[in-house]
């Protein structure tokens, strides 16, 4: 449908039935992790290739560069634990490919690397990754006056309050950031909990003791996806609804194979 929208419809940066190009961005690179997952099983399946394909234009075409980074991660610890060979062709086909993308994707992707920002009396003048770091330097701002938090829903509020006097956009639904989000919504204690989340979730991911290789091969690419997430939160505030209900499907399904797993294991020693 995204591809259908930038070829018919001329959409510039797909956004598909999400509504949302950065969202849909977070989707697909979530999708084509799962993608190659599929693929690594079954190499000789024209469909999944196909699927590849299709799957990375679409995340090309949305344009969103923390989904691609995420991706690159994803896709690295993926081939790490895979086949390492993997990661020469990705590197070999990555550069193949820039050339052959249009120009204006072509700037987009330089734009990873090509960052330039200026600062006068304290503020952030100008930047060429758009309104983010003049969003963040507001939320930090916030961060240091509400150690405690602001509260769900209080950031549109406040944030005229701290806007930096550079940015175009008089008000923000978020910080396009998950750490800095989190640590003004629910302050210092909040992101504490956060982040022992994220170290709770480590710590059972690679303590799982599976009873096949696909279950080895399964955990692992759920890991590799979680990891992705957290790159894509930091330029992007990653808690919207349709990526969520996507993400935490896949951890229950992460967590059933987990007690499966404990559950098999538990009655044989019985």
């Amino acid at each position: 449908h995204g591809l259908w929208l930038h070829y018919w419809r001329h959409q510039d940066r797909i956004d598909s039935f999400s509504g949302d190009k950065m969202v849909f961005g977070g989707m697909l690179m979530l999708c084509l992790l799962i993608q190659i997952y599929f693929l690594k099983n079954q190499p000789r399946n024209w469909a999944h290739w196909l699927l590849l394909t299709l799957i990375a234009w679409g995340l090309l075409l949305t344009e969103t560069r923390g989904a691609w980074l995420g991706f690159a991660l994803g896709f690295v610890l993926l081939s790490w634990k895979f086949n390492r060979r993997w990661l020469l062709a990705g590197v070999a086909a990555t550069i193949l490919a820039f050339f052959f993308l249009p120009a204006e994707l072509q700037n987009r992707v330089r734009s990873i690397w090509d960052v330039r920002i200026s600062f006068s009396n304290g503020w952030v003048q100008s930047s060429n990754y758009n309104e983010r770091p003049l969003i963040w330097q507001a939320g930090w701002n916030i961060i240091k006056d509400y150690p405690m938090g602001i509260g769900q829903g209080n950031l549109g509020y406040l944030y005229p309050k701290y806007k930096n006097p550079n940015a175009s956009e008089s008000t923000v639904p978020h910080l396009h950031n998950n750490y800095l989000q989190i640590l003004a919504q629910n302050g210092w204690i909040g992101f504490a909990a956060y982040l022992f989340w994220i170290f709770c979730y480590y710590w059972m991911a690679l303590r799982f003791k599976p009873r096949n290789q696909d279950e080895k091969d399964l955990n692992w690419t759920f890991l590799c996806i979680f990891s992705a997430t957290l790159v894509w939160g930091l330029t992007e505030y990653t808690f919207s609804h349709q990526y969520m209900i996507l993400f935490f499907s896949l951890l229950g399904l992460q967590l059933n194979l987990w007690r499966n797993s404990r559950g098999d294991l538990e009655s044989k020693k019985a």
